[in-house]
């Protein structure tokens, strides 16, 4: 008797620690998450080939610009993290607006968190021969960077 009472009560313990499952998220619109990248020389807007003087009066021009956007996601004021589709992005000088990816907001303010070039895992790793799409910002680049 004594061990059906013991093991009924470990029973109803267990039971009642039991984790909770996770509720579902309720079911809201998607939203289109779109980097805007514009390039500006001293507060004026850049073109290629432009002519632009600078402070110090030399002057300089520019016929390509890239910059290398990697590990690319988003983190709210509460923790969470959120990756997005696009996980690295090759900022050009003829395009403004890149897509990077869909999500279900949620609440709270939202910052995105990224880093400006190759993080060094990645740099050591991938070599171009291994990428694959030649749409991957790693792929060679023609004019190179």
């Amino acid at each position: 008797m004594k061990k059906t009472v013991i093991f009924l009560g470990t029973m109803l313990w267990l039971y009642g620690c039991r984790p909770e499952k996770a509720k579902p998220e309720p079911e809201g619109e998607r939203v289109e998450v779109v980097l805007e990248f514009r390039h500006y020389y001293d507060g004026t807007p850049m073109e290629p080939e432009a002519v632009y003087t600078g402070s110090d009066g030399r002057m300089v021009s520019f016929r390509y610009i890239r910059h290398l956007l990697t590990n690319i996601c988003l983190l709210n004021d509460s923790g969470d993290t959120v990756r997005l589709e696009v996980d690295r992005v090759l900022i050009r000088e003829d395009k403004v607006s890149y897509r990077l990816g869909s999500l279900q907001p949620r609440e709270g303010r939202w910052q995105m968190m990224l880093l400006y070039g190759v993080d060094s895992v990645t740099n050591i790793t991938v070599q171009p021969p291994m990428v694959m799409d030649v749409n991957d910002p790693l792929a060679p680049q023609f004019p190179s960077m």
